[in-house]
């Protein structure tokens, strides 16, 4: 998941989570305004080692991950842990995504085109896996058949011990984002290319044509009703 940009980046709304270590997350009223709920925010001030929050994810044991521009950080509620303080890895640069697969494993992009998994305390490193361009990792999205990853600008599958295409027929144009839908289908966020849907094997574009306001897509998100 990527966070959009903006000014508020800089501080983290602890709203929708429970932060709990082995607590699922607590759910929100739907019809309850957002200005009825509690609110607090940390800042560097409160440990965050950054202001700029680039990434955001939650692993099953309740802990939240935090993506800056100088590393990735640990989040129980009340302090903040280095990536490399508490898991059996190294230190990572600007941290551009952040996913958290169907086996409960972190997974980890960088500006710099670093990939890593991490689970059972320790990391794995796939960066320079065969297939895998070099360049930012924009999105990382879980997938039954293969995680997939927008890196270098195209959109891949890793399939046992390599990346390959994902998709054959995509517009042209730069993979900048990716979000799964409650139905399965996959959305991409192209740059150029707008807006993509990917369904059952079939490729169903979205551009100016249909309504988009620009073809410049970089985030997608997609709510629990399906909503994009």
């Amino acid at each position: 998941m990527r966070a959009p940009g903006g000014r508020s980046r800089g501080r983290i709304l602890a709203l929708v989570l429970s932060l709990a270590p082995g607590a699922p997350p607590a759910a929100l009223e739907a019809s309850k305004p957002l200005r009825h709920l509690g609110l607090r925010t940390w800042t560097t001030e409160d440990g965050l080692p950054q202001s700029s929050v680039t990434a955001i994810a939650q692993t099953p044991d309740g802990y939240l991950w935090l993506g800056t521009q100088v590393g990735l950080v640990r989040f129980d509620g009340v302090r903040f842990s280095p990536l490399e303080a508490v898991v059996s890895a190294p230190a990572v640069d600007t941290v551009s995504a952040l996913e958290v697969d169907g086996e409960g494993r972190l997974w980890i992009g960088t500006a710099a085109g670093a990939l890593l998994r991490v689970a059972g305390g320790t990391a794995t490193t796939f960066t320079g896996t065969p297939g895998l361009p070099d360049g930012q990792i924009d999105a990382i999205v879980d997938d039954p058949a293969g995680l997939l990853v927008a890196a270098g600008g195209a959109l891949l599958r890793l399939d046992g011990e390599r990346f390959r295409p994902a998709f054959e027929g995509l517009p042209d144009g730069h993979v900048q984002a990716l979000a799964r839908a409650p139905d399965g289908s996959l959305w991409i966020g192209m740059s150029p290319g707008g807006l993509v849907q990917v369904r059952d094997g079939t490729i169903s574009p979205y551009t100016r044509s249909a309504g988009l306001r620009s073809e410049n897509v970089r985030t997608v998100s997609v709510d629990r009703a399906g909503r994009v």
